[in-house]
């Protein structure tokens, strides 16, 4: 009996942790979730490209990231990811 009830908790403690750990929370406020996407949005259409932004869009992300360089600088990021590094993973 004891051995199904450790089972039963075990298997409760698992499926807790599984389900809280796929919770949607990035922590971020609904007005930077939408800036995110956006910028995504700027990123895959200009393909990185600064000077295909509209002024508008240019400063947007400007004010929202603080300086001219730092937005061009999210903008290629954004555009063009880094790749992960996998330490002890073989190259490709």
């Amino acid at each position: 009996m004891h051995r199904n009830a450790l089972f039963l908790l075990c298997g409760v403690i698992t499926l807790g942790t599984l389900i809280g750990c796929q919770r949607d929370d990035s922590g971020l406020s609904e007005n930077q979730t939408k800036m995110a996407s956006q910028v995504e949005n700027w990123a895959k259409e200009s393909g990185g490209n600064w000077d295909k932004l509209s002024d508008e869009q240019k400063q947007t992300m400007i004010s929202s990231v603080g300086s001219e360089d730092s937005a061009r600088k999210v903008l290629e990021m954004k555009a063009n990811p880094p790749k992960p590094v996998n330490p002890g993973m073989p190259s490709r």
